[in-house]
């Protein structure tokens, strides 16, 4: 049967699979770096060998989109943006404080910890509070790795998934002082029009400033928060996607990396295949959403099973990983995460 259905119909609970896509995304993510944690920083996975973009960097885009459209709908929930800024603290910070302390038990297993010192520590730990822990490190950790120092790069993009938040949560509380303002669903509009704008001078990801990631992951964030304010009028037609990909792959294989084009066919193809429900699977990835706790302990434990040369493959290093990080994931989730979700106040 042909797809074709409003976006609306399936936004609210229980009645799409996003938790699902999310948990998708974040095992794209391990797969993803498996790559470079087992062969180095010059070693491409073949996604990115052939698009420009690795499957890793698409996770990402569809975690922002999907982020996008869930945050909008909480936004126009929330009484105060307090309380919004509330809600988004304790989605955040909870699983990440146990994940840090969890990251320094893991360093200590693997080096030896007679350089480290009390500054040391607390730096570490600060900048991963100020989600700056993509950069943060320890000395002597995972030294003969062939990714040596890095305890837990996928942290970087913590930072601009706030930025996203607060650029929302900004452009909200200016439409409740300036209420004749066009309608936000316009803005959103616009902001989307400049970001592709600024994207069409990007290149392949290999070089991405600090500035092009934000422009890209901005883009994916308003496509989600585009898809909630005009959730009426978008439809997701399988047809629609079938184009998007023939395009996609005419300009890639004219050498053209389109960053815009690929995020808007990935996160198409996410709702395409989300607002559908698969049985016992939507309902347990709805009710147990791993996704995050997946996302923020992966790489630690991609990069101690190869430090202790349990995993030397992509293949096994993935698989290993997944499988770990799934298991700690449950756990993060059923003590940590969702305790903390039950604080929020509506």
């Amino acid at each position: 049967m042909m797809i074709n259905t409003a976006i609306k119909s399936h936004l609210a609970a229980n009645t799409n699979s996003f938790g699902l896509i999310r948990l998708i995304a974040a095992s794209m993510v391990i797969i993803s770096h498996s790559w470079i944690i087992t062969g180095g920083i010059k070693v491409l996975e073949p996604l990115q060998a052939l698009t420009g973009f690795s499957l890793g960097w698409h996770a990402v885009n569809i975690f922002f989109a999907l982020s996008g459209l869930l945050i909008a709908a909480s936004l126009e929930r929330s009484k105060f943006i307090i309380l919004f800024i509330w809600a988004r603290f304790l989605r955040i910070y909870p699983a990440l404080l146990i994940v840090i302390f969890t990251t320094l038990i893991i360093s200590a297993l693997s080096t030896n910890m007679s350089n480290w010192n009390i500054s040391i520590l607390i730096k570490f730990i600060l900048k991963n509070i100020f989600l700056l822990g993509g950069s943060a490190t320890l000395p002597g950790i995972f030294e003969n790795n062939p990714i040596a120092g890095e305890i837990n790069a996928p942290l970087w993009t913590l930072k601009y998934e706030v930025l996203a938040y607060a650029s929302l949560a900004g452009i909200f509380v200016i439409y409740k002082l300036l209420p004749k303002l066009p309608a936000m669903k316009y803005m959103s509009l616009v902001i989307l029009f400049v970001t592709s704008a600024i994207m069409s001078d990007f290149g392949d990801m290999s070089s991405y400033t600090a500035f092009e990631h934000l422009i890209r992951l901005f883009f994916a964030f308003y496509l989600g928060v585009t898809a909630w304010y005009w959730q009426e009028k978008i439809r997701v037609k399988l047809s629609i996607a079938i184009i998007l990909l023939i395009l996609n792959s005419v300009f890639i294989w004219a050498g053209f990396y389109l960053a815009a084009l690929q995020i808007l066919t990935l996160v198409y193809l996410a709702l395409l295949i989300g607002v559908q429900q698969y049985g016992w699977l939507t309902r347990f990835t709805n009710s147990q959403d791993y996704s995050y706790g997946i996302y923020i302990i992966g790489y630690p434990i991609q990069q101690l099973l190869v430090a202790f040369s349990i995993t030397l493959t992509p293949a096994t290093n993935a698989v290993y990983a997944l499988l770990i990080s799934l298991a700690l994931a449950s756990v993060l989730w059923n003590l940590i995460e969702k305790p903390a979700l039950k604080l929020k106040k509506h």
